[in-house]
């Protein structure tokens, strides 16, 4: 019964799929399970994960993301992981750093007075 419903992709559909940016909005934890997901349905390589990782950020994160990757590493899914949430920190660091104060600043009233 499972047969009946297999999907099967081709190579040109796995390379073009594997060679997708990262929605905006997805998260990087929810891009790196939409890419297991994905490696997992077309029967390719751990490696395309982290290619796609690395290649394939948006170019404010992929500096950094450079600088965490080691080609040279024979796990694939270690690295991902790793790069995946220190880039998600870094993101949800700048959205807090981004807000922090506005609570503040808005309760502040100003009750000096000009004198002529």
């Amino acid at each position: 019964m499972v047969d009946a419903y297999r999907i099967v992709f081709s190579k040109q559909q796995t390379i073009k799929l594997f060679a997708e940016r990262k929605d905006k909005g997805r998260t990087w934890n929810d891009h790196l399970l939409y890419l297991v997901a994905l490696q997992e349905a077309t029967n390719s390589g751990e490696g395309l994960i982290l290619e796609n990782i690395v290649k394939y950020a948006q170019s404010e994160s992929q500096a950094l993301i450079i600088g965490q990757y080691n080609r040279y590493r024979t796990d694939y899914l270690t690295p991902a992981e790793d790069i995946v949430s220190f880039i998600q920190g870094l993101e949800d660091e700048t959205v807090r750093d981004r807000h922090t104060g506005r609570a503040l600043v808005n309760a502040v009233t100003d009750t000096k007075r000009c004198h002529k």
